[in-house]
């Protein structure tokens, strides 16, 4: 695993962990499986080094709303 990687996993974790219905959240905003979601939180089959920018647009842009 490299350290973009852990990074995004590490991303990854801090939003699932920050509230509970943000891994449902993730899943319908992104259009993928709640499976998925436990493999990126667990490191696996992480998605591709183009896709993550706006994963984590996606994810800065529900904390801000949030707040």
């Amino acid at each position: 695993m490299t350290e973009e990687d852990k990074l995004f996993q590490e991303i990854i974790q801090n939003f699932l962990n920050d509230s509970p219905d943000h891994r449902k959240i993730l899943s319908d905003g992104l259009l993928i499986s709640l499976p998925t979601v436990d493999r990126w939180k667990e490191g696996r089959n992480l998605p591709h080094g183009m896709l993550r920018p706006n994963i984590l647009n996606f994810i800065n842009s529900h904390r801000c709303s949030c707040r």
